[in-house]
């Protein structure tokens, strides 16, 4: 399993509601943002449902791609909360295919509440706006 996460990344989550930020997105894709913010709520639920369920795997890539795709789009900020998230799912699966890991069955589902809670706070708290474009002088026609 390649990008395996510590422990360190579901506590990485309590910063978010330090953040305060105006985040600038890149002008081009200015336009996606509300889609992409939209689906990461729909994320959330769905995560919801998979913790319900016990589907650690789909929580995993759930926080996966928020984790791939969050820079990406300018909310580095989503990208360690996704990354949270991942690592929380990873750890839970592997304790729920554990039979001496009960003790900690509890302590993972909070963990990936806990990370889910700040991602779901984040999306409904961000503002972001696009960045000025600058323009380069030496580009300008005569």
């Amino acid at each position: 399993m390649s990008g395996l996460h510590t422990n360190q990344d579901v506590n990485d989550v309590n910063d978010v509601n330090d953040v305060n930020d105006v985040v600038e997105v890149d002008a081009d894709i200015a336009d996606l943002i509300p889609t992409y913010l939209e689906r990461g709520r729909e994320a959330i639920a769905a995560v919801e449902e998979a913790l319900r369920r016990q589907r650690f795997d789909d929580i995993r890539q759930s926080g996966h791609r928020l984790r791939g795709t969050g820079s990406m789009y300018g909310f580095p900020r989503l990208t360690a909360l996704g990354g949270a998230l991942e690592a929380a799912a990873t750890i839970a699966a592997v304790d729920a295919k554990c039979d001496k890991c009960d003790a900690n069955h509890g302590a993972n589902h909070g963990a990936i509440q806990t990370a889910a809670a700040a991602l779901a706070h984040y999306l409904d708290t961000v503002v972001w706006r696009p960045r000025p474009v600058d323009v380069d002088d030496s580009a300008r026609e005569p």
